[in-house]
């Protein structure tokens, strides 16, 4: 209960603090307690940060994502450059594009979501916000298939994924793309956001096979850790970015439940080479 407490205040400070990354966001205070109110309503949201009016699939997803991505700036820090070059695996609806575009207003971002209804979602976001320089994939990463099938969520648009033990709902034949593909057109990658339901092996594989990582400077991945697999590969995917010259910091979430027990985590590996 105290910890439930400290952490609601911990939000509120934030968001009452209107800065993201150092830059000056207004409306987050607005936006964060309006998603507070109860509802019963299912129907999509929307969330105002500064000048950016951003829809989500439902309130429980924006709420979620304006926490995650505004509020703990899980993104973050801001990169160097004024103009970075981002690929966004795994973009959902927009949020963390929104974040990219509003740290970085300068930045070039690849946005790939596989999802048709959440990625009409990002369409409408870069739409009505005039995002520049964003392009826009519909298409799941993968390596070396042209089409999985994908399981569009039932519950929340967050965990759509071809694996069934992640998500269920109605199953979808989406095309594949290679990630080493899309590096290929830069001549550096300041950052790859890698948020694709338990598919992160496959990307891994295809830049590590392409010697893709050569030009990538930094990694932020969601790594889902034993989403329905006992078997433990955490220890591998590691060892591969060590082998391709990264160094990288770990974040995950405790609970009691994950203690001496196969439960599912999600953590977070922020990579970067060494050199940085």
């Amino acid at each position: 209960m105290l910890a439930s407490i400290h952490n609601q205040l911990r939000l509120l400070f934030r968001a009452l603090r209107g800065t993201v990354c150092g830059t000056p966001v207004s409306g987050l205070l607005r936006s964060w307690l309006s998603l507070q109110l109860p509802t019963r309503s299912t129907a999509a949201s929307f969330v105002k940060v500064a000048n950016m009016s951003l829809v989500a699939s439902d309130r429980a997803t924006a709420k979620l994502l304006l926490r995650e991505i505004f509020l703990e700036e899980t993104y973050g820090p801001k990169l160097s450059r004024e103009d970075p070059i981002i690929i966004d695996c795994g973009a959902n609806c927009g949020f963390a594009t929104a974040f990219f575009k509003l740290v970085h207003p300068k930045a070039q971002i690849i946005a790939i979501e596989p999802a048709p209804s959440t990625h009409r979602q990002l369409q409408q976001n870069a739409r009505e916000n005039n995002w520049q320089q964003v392009q826009l994939i519909q298409a799941a990463c993968g390596y070396q298939r042209d089409f999985l099938d994908l399981i569009e969520s039932n519950s929340t648009s967050l965990i759509s994924s071809s694996n069934p033990l992640r998500s269920s709902g109605a199953t979808v034949r989406v095309p594949v793309i290679e990630v080493s593909k899309l590096i290929a057109q830069f001549p550096r990658i300041d950052l790859i956001k890698l948020d694709v339901e338990g598919a992160e092996h496959d990307v891994m594989q295809d830049l590590m096979m392409t010697k893709s990582f050569v030009s990538v400077e930094r990694l932020a991945i969601e790594y889902h850790h034993r989403m329905g697999d006992p078997s433990c590969r955490l220890g591998s995917f590691l060892q591969t970015l060590e082998n391709c010259g990264f160094t990288y910091s770990l974040v995950a979430g405790e609970t009691s439940g994950a203690r001496f027990t196969n439960f599912f985590q999600d953590i977070m590996i922020y990579a970067y080479k060494k050199c940085l």
